[in-house]
Formats: C-alpha cells, sequence, structure tokens
C-alpha cells in the first residue's frame, strides 16, 4: 500500500484507518535450577549435550550457537564473540547476521570454558581421524564429526526429546534462553546486563519478554515484604465492644427493658 501511494497509484494509504486486534502477551517460558538439572540429566550421552550445555549457560540463539566458530571463542580470557547465525531455508543452510544485526561479546562462565576446552581436545581427535575429508574451512565449534555444520532443525527436535525423556511439558530449545534470562534476573543480575548479554535491542525488549517471575521468585518477594513490613499490618488488640463501654460507664442498654439507677 505504501509503495502504491508513493507511486502516485493511490492517494492515502486505506490501511492506515484499520484498528487490529490486540496481540495477546504470552509469558515466555523458562526453567529453574530443578528444571535444568534435570534436561542435563536427562541429555547426558547424547551427542548434542555440549550445545545445550552452551545454551544454557550463555542464552545464545539456536542459529547463532550452530554459526560459532573457534576463532570466536578466547579460552584464555574466558570471552564468548557472537557475530553470525545459522540459518535454515528451503533452499539450504546460509550463514547471516545476528538477529540484532550487533556483535555482542559473553563472559564465560567457568564450566563453560572446561566443556570447550574438553570438546576441543576430542575435536583434535576426530580431526585426525577424517584427514583431508574434514571441513577445516569452517572451523566449527558444534557440528558434525566431519566438521560440518548441524541443522537448526535437528537441535530443536532434540531438545524437544530430551525435554519429554525429563517430563518437562512445553519445554523447546527457545526455552533454554528464556531460562537463562530468568535465571540472571532472579539471581538478582541487573536488567541492562541480562539485556546486553541476550542480545536484545533495548532495555525494554528484556523487560517486556521477562515481565514474569520464577514461582520461588514470587515466594521470595512475598517474604522479603513480609520480613520488612509485617509489624505494620500485624492484628493490633481488638477494642472493647460498644456493650462493654456503655456498661462499664454505667449506662443500662434501652435493649435491656431497663432504666438507669
Amino acid at each position: 500500500m505504501e509503495t502504491a501511494v508513493k507511486w502516485g497509484l493511490l492517494k492515502i494509504n486505506p490501511a492506515h484507518a484499520c484498528d487490529l486486534p490486540p496481540v495477546p502477551q504470552r509469558e515466555a517460558p523458562a526453567m529453574d535450577q530443578d528444571g535444568t538439572a534435570k534436561f542435563m540429566e536427562a541429555c547426558a550421552g547424547h551427542w548434542l549435550r555440549d550445545v545445550f550445555a552452551t545454551a544454557f549457560a550463555t542464552g545464545s540463539r539456536r542459529g547463532e550457537l550452530l554459526a560459532l566458530a573457534w576463532p570466536d571463542v578466547d579460552l584464555g580470557a574466558s570471552i564468548l564473540t557472537i557475530r553470525k547465525s545459522l540459518e535454515q531455508t528451503k533452499h539450504g543452510l546460509r550463514i547471516k547476521e545476528t538477529k540484532g544485526r550487533k556483535i555482542r561479546r559473553l563472559n564465560l562462565p567457568e564450566v563453560s570454558v572446561k566443556l570447550l576446552r574438553e570438546l576441543k581436545t576430542r575435536q583434535m581427535e576426530t580431526r585426525r581421524m577424517f584427514g583431508f575429508d574434514y571441513r577445516t574451512d569452517l572451523d566449527l565449534i558444534f557440528c558434525h564429526p566431519d566438521g560440518n555444520y548441524i541443522r537448526p532443525d535437528v537441535v530443536t527436535k532434540a531438545a524437544r526429546r530430551i525435554a519429554k525423556k525429563a517430563g518437562l511439558k512445553g519445554v523447546s530449545l527457545h526455552t533454554i534462553r528464556h531460562s537463562h534470562g530468568s535465571q540472571l534476573l532472579s539471581l538478582g543480575v541487573p536488567l541492562p546486563a541480562v539485556s546486553k548479554r541476550l542480545g536484545h535491542a533495548n532495555v525494554h525488549v528484556t523487560a517486556t519478554v521477562y515481565s514474569h517471575a520464577l514461582p520461588e521468585d514470587e515466594i521470595a518477594a512475598a517474604q522479603i515484604w513480609n520480613n520488612a513490613m509485617s509489624e505494620t499490618l500485624a492484628p493490633v488488640a481488638q477494642p472493647e465492644t460498644m456493650r462493654a463501654r456503655v456498661k462499664a460507664a454505667g449506662v443500662v442498654p434501652i435493649d435491656s427493658g431497663k432504666k438507669s439507677a
């Protein structure tokens, strides 16, 4: 419509007069520490375990994880640089910019650094086994044994199967990303830091997506308020009833049928 207006085919865009229905707000599902533990226990020994563990530790998107190459990580400084994403289209796989079109650097937790060091060691052995057939040109962190890309849908389906095995309803690969953000906020990490780590356009996006709280945080919020303000609303001794006060004053109520002396 806007193009038609620019070309002079229309004087105005009739779509501007349309009232769109409100978009329903849905809370992003998230796992607490117990849910995370159940998921990781269920994927023990799975060939994609390292992908899921890194997703939990960084909150990175699926395509960002699958596009990571070894030059993107500085294990000595514990820094991970996310600069691209792997996309699956009907024409095949392609590398594109990240969703926010921004390069971001994440500090890796110690457990992730250890995981990646061990993965690199195992991968060196695999490279020797494949020889010239290994995709050294891609130099991927998470890949097939021959060094080639892992299709995003393969990881998505695996995440759902593992979640089902763990007894976690409604959990998907994207739930892992939301879990990372929710858990950081639950631990008291400032909103701007969480927003930057997740690669959101601004803090408002993060605040909107994570407007909910984990159940234990709701309980903690009530307890914190109770500890601080309980004395203010504590029940006080009930005053004497009106009848008791009247009797104490020596006045006989009318409904007693007696006259005062």
